[in-house]
């Protein structure tokens, strides 16, 4: 028994060093207790270009990423900002498969893609984008390289199998405790081209309804690629498609997406991609309330295009892109704990 106490004392002490030294390399993560750091990037679109048809290269390699500015990105930024989670809202790839000049297709840039977070030295999430899921092949009397997702099931069974953050699927929650505040991150899927920019289909909407209402009415952050179209409510001049956006009102909240945003005022904010760019809009629904739609720019356009997003028990801190700058502050109000 003695020895047992002498060896447990042992152990604990050399945990405790072990703990100081990773602390010291900055090695471990989560530390404060008060405050759950998200960093943010979207739309990466790395790419690899051997064994695909060379027209297609010459056409899309400038609209990519090289992956080995986005695998040093892994190693530093998370380190540096003190994240605790990475998320990445989708179109982490260009494509997931290519014709090949050989009347086959090229389909193994899921597995790069993974090989790069091998260095990551903090938990990876993501959603699809529909670059995720999409196929290129070649008309070469047209010169083009005209693209579709009717392999999407191939290119999901992939991610499943290289990624752990889908082993469960493709949409989830997962909650955080900040002090007497409990967080739900909702991960959804809008990869799939659908004629609705952020439909989900009805099979995720009723599931998002069931853990919704679990959420007891708690701060709630969504997580999607494609963005909710929405005219311009800030009068900022900038928009997301506000075209194609119909207004919130009574009437187009009665249904899909939009009556459960306006059915849960927990829902605090939107964290979406796609668009390349960086916007803000503030989503005033006849409920009463409002929701913050906030995108960040293409990783692909600039390496740092990427934002932190810091959860506290009693607020949402919204950093500047690519700084450590706060932009906006979102407050978590008694009925939201």
């Amino acid at each position: 028994m003695k020895h047992e106490k002498s060896s447990k004392r042992r152990t604990a002490a050399f945990k405790n060093v072990l703990f100081v030294i990773l602390v010291a390399a900055g090695c471990v993560y989560g530390l404060d207790p008060d405050t759950l750091t998200i960093l943010h990037l979207s739309d990466t679109h790395v790419s690899y270009w051997a064994g695909c048809h060379p027209l297609l290269e010459k056409l899309q390699r400038e609209k990519t990423a090289d992956s080995r500015s986005l695998a040093d990105w892994f190693v530093s930024t998370p380190r540096e900002t003190g994240a605790d989670l990475v998320v990445h809202t989708g179109d982490m790839i260009h494509f997931y498969q290519a014709a090949n000049g050989k009347g086959g297709f090229e389909a193994t840039q899921i597995e790069q893609f993974a090989s790069l977070l091998s260095d990551c030295p903090a938990p990876f999430y993501a959603v699809l984008g529909n670059h995720d899921i999409r196929s290129y092949w070649i008309d070469e009397t047209a010169n083009t390289a005209p693209c579709f997702q009717l392999d999407q099931q191939s290119a999901r069974a992939a991610w499943i199998r290289n990624l752990v953050c889908f082993r469960d699927g493709f949409y989830s929650r997962r909650t955080y405790r900040i002090g007497e505040t409990r967080y739900h991150l909702i991960f959804l899927d809008n990869a799939y081209d659908l004629a609705d920019r952020a439909s989900l289909d009805q099979a995720q909407l009723e599931w998002l309804e069931h853990e919704l209402a679990q959420t007891r009415r708690e701060p709630v952050l969504l997580f999607m690629h494609k963005y909710l179209p929405a005219l311009d409510y800030n009068r900022d001049g900038v928009a997301f498609s506000p075209a194609a956006a119909s207004g919130l009102t009574d009437s187009t909240c009665a249904s899909g997406f939009l009556r459960l945003l306006n059915a849960y005022p927990n829902i605090r904010l939107l964290l979406v991609g796609h668009g390349h760019s960086c916007k803000s809009e503030w989503l005033p629904f006849p409920g009463g309330h409002v929701i913050l739609q906030k995108s960040t720019g293409a990783f692909v356009k600039d390496a740092n295009n990427w934002r932190l997003v810091k959860c506290t028990e009693h607020e949402i801190l919204i950093h500047e892109p690519g700084t450590h700058r706060i932009e906006m502050k979102i407050a978590v109000a008694k009925r939201d704990r």
